[in-house]
């Protein structure tokens, strides 16, 4: 499969570059009031139950103090949705995103429900997305013995994580802890009280031992020198979830596979995908030094941008995670067409990217997101840097930001990306002014990370 290539803006002028360096200042270190959008930005980091929303200053406009981490959302209504930890002696699977549970906060802070799932056969991870109509689709790993694996095609040699050891007893995953068979992933359905609709998409159900473009294949790998890293039994390793209305279209997003995933919701088939052309075998496969045809490198968080009668947009944040040939992170806008006969086109075009001129300043091997604004330009976070950054449709920096927030809470005037970073943070998201969550907010009383940190250059022009 060739990909065509519409870049219609690709960030690399001098007045585009955002900061690049592994130490300096945190907070806000660049604001241009004219192009970034009045607004606020909500970040979560992760280990502490702060949750923080800031304005364009970097000044603290509302805190939470919540349960859990990760995945963190301000909703219409003001509540906020955020992923929480719940364990069970029956579970040890403690890969990346591990979560248990699922908590909607009403604005002042107390619950309005929560949902828990948690056991020997399953566990909520990583991700959520709650539609237009107050329901939230929920990310689940669900294991499936060894046999049902094994009777499926799936097949045992030196790439993927063997089932069964030496002495013929089940293997250890990540960490050496126990969990056997192999993890696929699930979406389900909670509606407005956090109860399971019995709405489900399973991509059990979908694992073959063939090569289709509507089918995954059980025995796909990620590349070989990433095996010491991750275990293959968590199989796909979903990060991403969104809902497009007018298509009814489920959107995933694949670590693993590296691949974007348009599933009907109706059908639950895969009716378009997208990064990886190996994974279907009509690309070759990427080497050492050789990138083949593969796009996305350890995607995270795919979401529709924009939706027509006979198109979608995409944005996704391409980690570019063991990427051989130029390993840096970008965000992408992906355009996915209809053809006459209404069905989706197996060629979607690249119709915009960022990425910095140097690895530093976005690059992060783990979690990210890109969010479109309302005033088109692009949110994008990068989390192992936990640095934020606004850019316009040309790929101008209008507002960059680097997190104060330490472990056990503590703020921090300076960082050292190598020796003591901040606090990593799933996601950020920004908020326009009049964005119906925040008008039941008191935003009034603003007050900065630390009274010792300098302004920024911004301000002292």
């Amino acid at each position: 499969m060739k990909t065509k290539l519409f870049l219609i803006a690709m960030a690399l002028s001098n007045a585009a570059l955002a900061y690049e360096s592994t130490e300096g200042p945190t907070g806000v270190i660049r604001y241009d009031r004219e192009t970034a959008m009045a607004g606020y930005t909500l970040i979560a980091p992760a280990g502490v139950e702060n949750v923080y929303l800031i304005d364009n200053t970097g000044w603290i406009v509302k805190e939470w103090k919540l349960p859990g981490g990760g995945h963190t959302e301000l909703l219409e209504n003001g509540d906020i949705l955020r992923l929480g930890a719940a364990t069970s002696p029956d579970n040890f699977v403690n890969w990346g995103g591990t979560a248990g549970q699922i908590n909607q906060y009403f604005p002042n802070g107390t619950l309005r429900w929560s949902y828990t799932n948690v056991d020997v056969d399953s566990v909520l991870h990583h991700t959520f997305h709650q539609k237009g109509d107050g329901n939230s689709l929920v990310a689940v790993w669900e294991r499936h013995s060894d046999t049902e694996a094994l009777a499926k095609g799936r097949i045992q040699d030196a790439y993927l994580y063997p089932l069964f050891n030496a002495a013929g007893n089940p293997s250890r995953c990540a960490r050496n802890t126990y969990c056997g068979g192999l993890w696929a992933d699930s979406v389900i359905e909670l509606d407005g009280q956090g109860r399971e609709t019995g709405w489900k998409w399973d991509g059990w159900t979908l694992m073959e031992n063939s090569v289709s473009a509507d089918r995954l294949d059980i025995n796909y790998h990620i590349p070989e020198r990433a095996i010491s890293n991750r275990s293959t039994a968590d199989y796909m390793h979903v990060n991403g979830i969104d809902y497009d209305p007018t298509h009814e279209l489920l959107l995933l997003t694949s670590r693993s596979f590296g691949e974007i995933y348009l599933i009907d919701f109706h059908t639950q088939q895969i009716v378009g995908r997208w990064g990886n052309p190996f994974a279907t075998k009509t690309g070759p496969e990427p080497k050492w030094m050789n990138d083949g045809a593969t796009q996305l490198w350890g995607p995270h968080g795919a979401n529709f941008v924009a939706s027509s009668a006979s198109a979608v947009r995409v944005l996704v944040f391409d980690n570019g995670w063991m990427r051989p040939e130029d390993r840096r992170s970008r965000v992408l806008e992906i355009e996915f067409k209809k053809n006459a006969q209404g069905r989706w086109m197996p060629e979607p075009n690249v119709a915009w990217q960022y990425q910095t001129s140097a690895q530093q300043s976005l690059l992060t091997d783990f979690q990210g997101y890109g969010q479109r604004l309302p005033n088109g330009n692009t949110l994008i976070a990068s989390s192992a840097m936990q640095h934020v950054i606004e850019v316009t449709p040309a790929g101008k920096v209008a507002w960059e930001f680097i997190s104060p927030v330490f472990a056990n809470g503590e703020i921090k005037c300076k960082f050292n990306a190598e020796e003591n970073p901040p606090l990593t943070f799933f996601r950020a998201y920004k908020y326009a002014r009049n964005y119906p969550g925040l008008r039941g907010l008191d935003l009034r009383r603003r007050r900065p990370f630390s009274l010792s940190c300098p302004l920024g250059p911004w301000l002292r022009k």
